[in-house]
C-alpha cells in the first residue's frame, strides 16, 4: 500500500509583506493627506451648495407663487418622477397660493407649500411648470391685448362723443349770445 502525504496546507490568507521603505511610507502618507485635504474642501463646497440650494428653492417658490397669484392660474402636472411617502404620484396640482397637492393612485392626497418639498420634487415640478407657465403667460398676454384694444376703441369713441358734445355746446352758447343781442 502506498501512502500519500498531504502537503496541502489549510486555506490561509496570504501574508502581506510590508517591504516598503521609510520614504515610500512617507510618500504614501503624504498622498493620503492630500486626498483628505481634497475631501475636506469638496465636503465644504457641498455644504455651501446645499445651503445655497435651500435659499434659491425658497426664493424661486416665492416668485412662482407671486406669478401664479397674479395670473390667477392653477397648474396640473403629470405625476411622473413625483414621489412622496414611498409612493409615486399619478398627478399633481400647483395652485395659485403656491401649494402643491400630490394625488396618488388610491386618490390619497398630500398638500404642502411647494417650498416645503425636497429639492428633487421642486426640480421635477419646475421642469413641468415652466412650459405650462409659458402657456399661461401667453394666454394672459392675449387677454391684456384684447382688453387694451377694447379700451382704445372706447377711448376713441368717447373722445369723438366729447368733441361732438363740445361743439354742440359751443354752438348753443353762441346761438344764445346772438339771441341776447
Amino acid at each position: 500500500m502506498e501512502t500519500t502525504e498531504n502537503t496541502a496546507q489549510p486555506n490561509e490568507p496570504p501574508a502581506f509583506l510590508f517591504s516598503t521603505t521609510l520614504s515610500e511610507e512617507d510618500e504614501s502618507e503624504e498622498k493620503l493627506q492630500e486626498l483628505l485635504a481634497l475631501l475636506s474642501r469638496e465636503t465644504q463646497q457641498i455644504s455651501e451648495y446645499l445651503t445655497e440650494e435651500k435659499v434659491l428653492v425658497k426664493e424661486v417658490c416665492q416668485l412662482l407663487k407671486h406669478i401664479l397669484k397674479e395670473l390667477q392660474v392653477n397648474l396640473t402636472i403629470a405625476g411622473q418622477n413625483l414621489n412622496g411617502k414611498n409612493k409615486v404620484a399619478k398627478n399633481a396640482v400647483l395652485d395659485e397660493e403656491g401649494y402643491l397637492t400630490l394625488i396618488y393612485e388610491n386618490n390619497e392626497k398630500t398638500t404642502a407649500s411647494l417650498a416645503e418639498y425636497p429639492s428633487a420634487i421642486v426640480m421635477a415640478i419646475l421642469q413641468n411648470v415652466v412650459p405650462e407657465l409659458a402657456k399661461a403667460v401667453n394666454t394672459y398676454k392675449k387677454k391684456l391685448n384684447k382688453r387694451t384694444r377694447f379700451l382704445e376703441n372706447v377711448k376713441k369713441e368717447l373722445k369723438s362723443l366729447a368733441k361732438t358734445i363740445s361743439v354742440n355746446i359751443e354752438q348753443e352758447s353762441y346761438s344764445e349770445e346772438k339771441l341776447k343781442k
